[in-house]
């Protein structure tokens, strides 16, 4: 029952056959749903983002339309997951996996009604819901009536935190085809609507997301490790972070080991280690807009004697220069000159703007970075960080 399907011909129909503004069963509408996952101290991972559209080209005239959905950012193939039904006397919508029908959604509810849901798409079971409440949402310029349901199996429930909540034509706040999800719950993760848009207009927004498509939560941390450092040696590592569409952000140290401290300001992690071994630390970063964590570092710093080196001086023997720079940018090692080495070069920002492999001096042409404040690292072809350095171009 699966096919593919390009997108020229399919999106040609679903804008041929339109429905009224109060029906989720309308070929003139598309919905975007987000997955999260859950990692360690609660990071919030993307899990992509969705689209969900209805079709009749494929049985013309019948009760069905079809479900489509699309899971990259081009809406270039589309996968058919099964085929959906509303009867807008009673209100009742039903999903149809190919096998089996149940019921999704009941918008003839009433406060204190309780609906018993079969949802073949989610395949959990979900226990019965309860209307609690019914209150009024404008979307596209109508009145729309937006349901709030609860586990009519607890005896408790928090009023602020609804356990689902529908919109009359827009669907659940999980997703248009995630009915019932607040009650059956996904292992590790959730999901959630990002938006609904009809005839290309975006009709409706979820409150926490800004967009329509997410591949990424920000701010992320570029790094993935700590550097090595030296016993009783001064230790200095910039948390870089790329902060993307994220408009107020917070790194939090919540794990830093003894020894070293955490800026928290800056991103500016250092100390001077006073014993050898493996030491956790843990750095998040938090969108501020979301209340929630988007990336980490739950890495060790390893501390070793100043012998353990390898042969490279971290320091000594290396200059990068001019500093300021106006179009070139030096790079001298005085060791190791056969040896291949990495440059990265890091905006303000904490994106990487440039990286190449040299040997002994090279130059390198920066011209086409804009004039501001940089971030230099140098490593050994074996990734180890031999040097760190701010540099401003002018």
């Amino acid at each position: 029952m699966k096919k593919l399907f390009t997108s020229a011909f399919f999106l040609f129909s679903i804008m041929t056959f339109g429905q009224g503004g109060y029906q989720i069963a309308d070929t003139t509408k598309a919905w975007n749903t987000i997955g999260i996952g859950y990692a360690s101290w609660g990071v919030m991972n993307c899990g992509g983002t969705k689209t969900t559209r209805f079709s009749d080209e494929y049985t013309p005239g019948d009760q069905y339309l079809e479900v489509f959905e699309c899971e990259d950012s081009l809406l270039q193939v589309w996968h058919d997951v099964g085929f959906i039904r509303e009867d807008t006397i009673t209100k009742l919508i039903y999903f149809n996996d190919g096998e089996e029908e149940g019921l999704i959604y009941d918008f003839s509810l009433e406060v204190g009604d309780t609906v018993q849901l079969e949802n073949h798409y989610i395949d959990h079971y979900i226990a019965p819901l309860v209307c609690d409440s019914i209150d009024q949402v404008y979307i596209n310029g109508e009145a729309k009536n937006r349901f709030y349901l609860f586990n009519a199996l607890w005896s408790a429930k928090d009023p602020y935190y609804p356990d689902e909540i529908w919109i009359e034509g827009i669907g659940s706040n999980y997703g248009i085809l995630y009915s019932g999800f607040g009650v059956a719950g996904g292992a590790g993760g959730s999901v959630s609507m990002l938006c609904c848009s009809q005839n290309g207009n975006t009709i409706y927004m979820d409150s926490m997301f800004h967009k329509c498509y997410y591949d990424t939560f920000y701010p992320q941390i570029i790094q993935d490790k700590y550097d090595t450092a030296y016993l009783d040696t001064y230790y200095e590592f910039q948390v870089l972070v790329d902060t993307g569409d994220a408009a107020a952000l917070d790194l939090i140290g919540d794990v830093i080991p003894e020894g070293f401290s955490f800026d928290p300001t800056t991103g500016l992690l250092s100390g001077i280690p006073t014993q050898t071994g493996a030491f956790t630390c843990i750095i998040t970063a938090k969108n501020l807009e979301w209340n929630a964590l988007t990336d980490m570092i739950y890495e060790d710093i390893n501390v070793v004697l100043p012998t353990a080196t390898n042969g490279h001086d971290r320091q000594q023997g290396l200059k990068v220069f001019p500093n300021p720079f106006i179009t070139d940018l030096n790079v001298e090692l005085q060791q190791a000159v056969n040896e291949q080495h990495i440059l990265e070069i890091y905006s303000s920002e904490g994106k990487l703007v440039r990286k190449t492999s040299f040997t002994g001096t090279d130059k390198f042409d920066l011209s086409s970075l804009r004039n501001g404040l940089y971030l230099v690292k140098i490593k050994d072809c074996e990734g180890n960080v031999l040097h760190i350095e701010k540099v401003m171009k002018h």
